[in-house]
């Protein structure tokens, strides 16, 4: 029986961090900062606009400058 009870609380919980994550990126997709997610081994999960943005620009600037 407590087996049970873990299992369902488990599934609950895995479900609702799910969701979690998915609102989560929503929400800093609207942040005006440069944001990145990376998981617990380093891998980048997720970028904001803001981000590409700011780091596509630096890049255009120095190309740019080799340029010129």
């Amino acid at each position: 029986m407590n087996e049970d009870i873990q299992m369902r609380a488990e599934s609950s919980f895995f479900g609702t961090a799910i969701e979690w994550e998915s609102d989560l990126f929503s929400v800093l997709e609207l942040f005006p900062i440069p944001t990145e997610v990376f998981s617990a081994d380093g891998i980048s999960l997720f970028v904001n606009t803001a981000f590409k943005d700011f780091f596509i620009s630096i890049r255009i600037k120095s190309l740019e400058s080799l340029i010129y």
